[in-house]
């Protein structure tokens, strides 16, 4: 890494860090939908071996787990050692026994060549600092025809939680590097076309939530 990147990446592992027992009590229920259409799109099987990208505090990979089977396993990977204490203690609770938890991030992905047979990344990918890296890491870990199933938030013009995000965050210091956060895929087809030179067909699908009831 370089050093504006390794500075970024302690920004953020320091950010999540602080910011996990809040995530796991008022988040997680909140973006359970989302959660829900990530699972949809991406049509689990018994037996599958699962990456879950950005874990945070396990909820995807607890549901993915069920999905596959005690055949299949998921392996969730975090840049934050407190979202991930977190999520080892909803796994031993959960009592899935095919979920193994590591630290590490997108751009250098802690799993073997061809690991996988279905990537997932909930509200994670926005936050990478190196995308065209990353996406090389996703097309090494998937086997072949394997696939990626992602969720990304829209623009604050579109997406309320965008809004209040980035209007909140003026009052804070800006982050030490540009292009990172809950808007920075709003326009997608900069990292489609990334992923697609790595070797991933990729499309985009737009979805409209709405979080009134879960507050």
């Amino acid at each position: 890494k370089s050093a504006p990147e390794a500075q970024a990446l302690q920004w953020q592992v320091g950010v999540w860090d602080r910011i996990s027992p809040l995530y796991r009590r008022e988040i997680d229920p909140r973006f359970a939908p989302v959660i829900g259409g990530v699972i949809r799109r991406a049509g689990l099987t018994p037996g599958e071996r699962v990456l879950d990208l950005g874990t945070g505090t396990g909820s995807l990979a607890i549901e993915a787990a069920t999905l596959v089977g005690a055949a299949g396993s998921v392996t969730g990977v975090d840049i934050s050692p407190q979202m991930l204490s977190l999520a080892k203690g909803r796994v031993a609770e959960s009592g899935r026994t095919n979920i193994e938890l590591r630290e590490g991030r997108a751009e250098e992905i802690p799993a073997a060549d061809a690991a996988f047979d279905v990537v997932l990344a909930s509200l994670s990918l926005m936050y990478v600092i190196d995308r065209a890296a990353a996406a090389r890491e996703l097309r090494r870990v998937l086997r072949p025809g394997g696939r990626v199933v992602g969720a990304v938030w829209a623009g604050a013009e579109r997406c309320d939680i965008v809004l209040f995000q980035q209007t909140a965050g003026k009052f804070a210091p800006p982050p030490p590097v540009a292009g990172v956060g809950p808007g920075a895929l709003a326009d997608p087809e900069p990292f489609v076309a990334q992923l697609e030179r790595a070797g991933i067909d990729a499309h985009v699908e737009t979805e409209e939530l709405g979080f009134d009831s879960m507050i």
